[in-house]
């Protein structure tokens, strides 16, 4: 993976059923997208973490029909990953 590979979190929600989402401050390259990755998860808090996380797109606006690529992570929840945390792809799965 390359150093663009990765993402820094502006704000997480709760996907019911599924996990997390992660809106970010820039896309991933759509060439990850629909795809399952390990990641690294670097909390600002100092506190690391691998995870599992497929690549998915989210609507921002709907009005600007702008669309990002980013991650969605299956085992935790929005309170998980604050503001500003960093999160980088390892490996495809």
């Amino acid at each position: 993976m390359n150093s663009e590979n990765y993402i820094i979190v502006k704000e997480s929600f709760n996907i019911s059923g599924r996990g997390v989402g992660i809106i970010p401050y820039k896309s991933l390259p759509f060439s990850l997208f629909k795809k399952q990755y390990k990641v690294f998860i670097e909390m600002p808090d100092g506190e690391n973490r691998d995870e599992v996380a497929s690549v998915e797109s989210i609507l921002i606006s709907v009005s600007k029909k702008q669309e990002y690529f980013t991650l969605v992570l299956k085992c935790l929840k929005a309170s998980d990953i604050p503001k500003n945390t960093k999160i980088t792809i390892i490996e495809e799965l």
